[in-house]
């Protein structure tokens, strides 16, 4: 029985801690704030709609404003009709790949710089991103 109690005490106790990063998206500025986020494996991205009609959808660095793929993540427009309202869709981090976002408005808002990044490297960030050429 003591034996038991001593090979309890030496085994590793894991615990897996998981934080929620909340990002909201906003129309006065036409922004994601915070614009980018370093998220480990099992966080979640909760994207807040705050204002208007957006969107949270997945494109990749060299070309932020066009959407990945068809399987890529989008949250599709998310409109608000009343002040005060909130509408949130939330993501969960895989890995700790670069993954980029934008808004999707037809009325530049990518183009103005509404993109995010969840894990950006050092060469690769919002502010190095290919929407340069666009402003």
């Amino acid at each position: 029985m003591r034996f038991s109690t001593v090979t309890a005490a030496l085994l590793p106790v894991t615990n897996v801690l998981t934080a929620d990063w909340p990002v909201k998206v906003r129309d006065t500025s036409l922004d994601f704030n915070p614009s980018s986020v370093m998220a480990a494996p099992g966080d979640t991205l909760t994207f807040q709609f705050v204002a208007k009609n957006h969107s949270v959808t997945q494109s990749t660095f060299t070309a932020p404003c066009t959407p990945m793929n068809a399987m890529s993540i989008d949250s599709g427009f998310m409109p608000i009709s009343d002040p005060g309202q909130v509408l949130n869709f939330t993501v969960t981090v895989n890995d700790t790949n670069p993954v980029w976002f934008y808004c999707k408005q037809v009325l530049n808002h990518c183009e103005s710089g509404m993109v995010f990044a969840l894990n950006p490297t050092a060469n690769k960030t919002i502010s190095t991103a290919e929407l340069g050429h666009h402003r």
